[in-house]
This record gives structure tokens, C-alpha cells and sequence, in this order.
């Protein structure tokens, strides 16, 4: 019998995958190895010339690093290439228009720190209404003399008050979840028209400046996207509350930084909060230390062991499903 070995060479041979960074779990390149050929890059925090010169030849690739995936990265990775999956919090790093121009599997795993990105954000709401580095520094200047006595710093009520969230999907709805127990008065979702996911939480749908006119706290949770970047402003911030706090656990870019420092520096709102930082719209990183009404803490919300353990086992899970066409069980484990 005659046999067309090229065909028996096609049906047996194993995917490849690239993995973009030696960071990533070894249990999830052990997983991943069960079904296919995992290549491996010997670096923590590859370029992305790095990545790109590993590129050719594989059928899907596991990014956890630096890698913009776009027409340069299609093209070089060319037709074999069937799936690509961000380990990533950020939609700007998937070029959203070319991937449906192109019949590959692309996607990144922004469900699944939802929870703890959520508490993040109450507890960036709270240090900034609350003001305790400014309460720290008032309290220093007692004790070496340079101020006669300490005067409290007065905070503003989370209950009976009105929180913009500026976002949808579900970072928005857990976000509101965990404000419930505060007593909120009144919360405003960025729409123009009711979402029956959130019909039992939000009080109005309305418009960007309403939300900007009418927020005691807004709480920022869209993506960075080309539509989105840059959309906290100087005439953003001169719009809201001077009493206002504002609370960023989306994209970096979203808020200007240095409309933000202005903002602050001029007391046009109250106080911010930032679980995520543009770092390169601040050259110095120290001046955003020395802010007393800017509360910080850097993607907090996605450095749990959890929620990164949980993201780069459903990035694995992905690229699975398409290369060795099964269905996705509960765990990577039942495969």
C-alpha cells in the first residue's frame, strides 16, 4: 500500500510553541509541553526584536513580556502561526483591527484578575480620600519642629456619596461589588443606555461629563486602547469636583500624567489614586513619590500569586485548545 508520507508527517507531527520569557511558570511550560514542542526564550524580559527573531516557525506563541503583535509580528511569523496569546493586562498590545483582518486566534487574559485588581482599587480609594501620606508627613514635621502642633487631615465619606466608574465589563461590576458594603449613594456607569448585567448596582448610565460633573470618586477601569489613551486631560480634570478623588486600575495611558500633577498641584481635584503608571509620560519616577495627595501602588492588583498563576494557565489553555483541537476542561490539569 502506497502511503503519502508527507500527509503521515502532518497529522503526526507535534505543534511548536513559543514561549517568550524563562520568568514563566515551569509548570506551565511542562503542561504545555504534553501536547506540543515548546521552545523556550533564555531571557526574563525579552525585546521585542528578541521575540521577533524567534518568530518563524512556530504555531502559536505564549507572550509574557514585551511583544506588540501587529502587522510586523503576522507578517513575521507568517501562516503557520494559528494562535497567540498575551500573559497581558494591556488591550494596547494587540493590534485589535489587524487580528480581524487575519484569520489567527489572538487574545490575552484580562479576566482573570478581575477580583483582586477590584480590591486593589477600594484600597487605592480609601488611602486617597484618607490622605495618610500627607498625614505622615504633617506628623514628621511635629516631631522635628518645623510645625507647632499636628492638625488632622479631614477625609471625605465613601457613604451617602456619588462614584463615576468610567469602564464596563467585568472589572467595572466587582469593582462596584466591593463599594456595596461602604453605603454608596449613588453609583454613575460611563453609557447611554441601561446593561441588564448591571441594572441591580448602577443608578444612571450617563455621559463621560457627567460622570467628570457630577462624581464625588470616579474609579477608572477601561483598557488602554488608541480611543482611550489620553482621555483624562487638562479639561478632564477641570471639569470634576475639586473635592473629587480619582482612582485609575485601567490602562496607564488613560490618565494624562501630567495633566494629573497639574490637576494636583493646582487643587483642582482632591486626590488620585494610580495602581498603574505611564512611566514613560514620567521621565522622573521620583517626582509622583513625593506627591501627598497621590496614593501609589504599581499593578498591585495583578502580582498576586493567584491571579498571575491563574492568567498564565488560561493563556496555556487557549493556545491548547486550538492546536490540539479538545475542549477546555476546569483546570489544565484534566486534559
Amino acid at each position: 500500500m502506497i502511503r503519502n508520507t508527507s500527509v503521515v508527517q502532518t497529522i503526526m507531527s507535534r505543534p511548536k510553541v513559543l514561549v517568550t520569557s524563562c520568568d514563566t511558570p515551569i509548570e506551565v511550560v511542562e503542561f504545555l509541553a504534553r501536547r506540543c514542542d515548546v521552545t523556550v526564550l533564555p531571557y526574563v524580559s525579552p525585546t521585542e526584536a528578541q521575540v521577533l527573531a524567534d518568530l518563524p516557525g512556530h504555531d502559536g506563541v505564549f507572550l509574557y513580556g514585551c511583544a506588540d503583535v501587529n502587522s510586523q509580528f503576522f507578517d513575521i511569523a507568517g501562516r503557520k502561526l494559528k494562535v497567540a496569546v498575551a500573559v497581558s493586562t494591556e488591550l494596547a498590545q494587540l493590534d485589535v483591527q489587524e487580528m480581524e483582518s487575519r484569520d489567527y486566534h489572538v487574545g490575552g487574559t484580562l479576566m482573570h484578575y478581575h477580583t483582586a485588581l477590584a480590591q486593589v482599587a477600594v484600597m487605592l480609594l480609601l488611602n486617597a480620600r484618607r490622605r495618610p501620606l500627607e498625614s505622615c508627613i504633617l506628623r514628621e514635621e511635629v516631631r522635628t519642629g518645623s510645625r507647632p502642633q499636628f492638625t488632622p487631615v479631614f477625609d471625605h465619606h465613601l457613604r451617602g456619596s456619588t462614584v463615576g466608574i468610567v469602564g464596563l465589563g467585568v472589572l467595572a461590576h466587582e469593582v462596584m461589588t466591593h463599594l456595596l458594603g461602604f453605603d454608596v449613594g449613588k453609583f454613575l456607569l460611563l453609557g447611554d443606555s441601561p446593561k441588564r448585567a448591571y441594572r441591580e448596582l448602577v443608578d444612571e448610565f450617563v455621559s463621560f461629563d457627567n460622570i467628570l460633573t457630577h462624581s464625588d470618586f470616579i474609579v477608572v477601569t477601561l483598557p488602554l486602547t488608541s480611543e482611550t489613551r489620553g482621555l483624562f486631560d487638562d479639561a478632564a480634570f477641570y471639569k470634576m469636583k475639586q473635592n473629587a478623588v480619582l482612582v485609575n486600575v485601567g490602562g496607564p495611558a488613560v490618565v494624562k500624567m501630567s495633566s494629573l500633577l497639574k490637576a494636583l498641584h493646582e487643587g483642582a481635584i482632591l486626590a488620585a489614586g494610580l495602581d498603574v503608571v505611564d512611566r514613560e509620560s514620567v521621565p522622573n519616577y521620583r517626582e509622583l513619590l513625593g506627591q501627598p495627595t497621590l496614593e501609589l501602588g504599581p499593578r498591585l492588583g495583578v502580582t498576586t500569586n493567584l491571579s498571575s498563576e491563574e492568567r498564565c494557565i488560561y493563556a496555556a489553555l487557549r493556545i491548547l485548545s486550538v492546536l490540539v483541537i479538545r475542549p477546555i476542561m476546569s483546570t489544565p490539569w484534566e486534559l
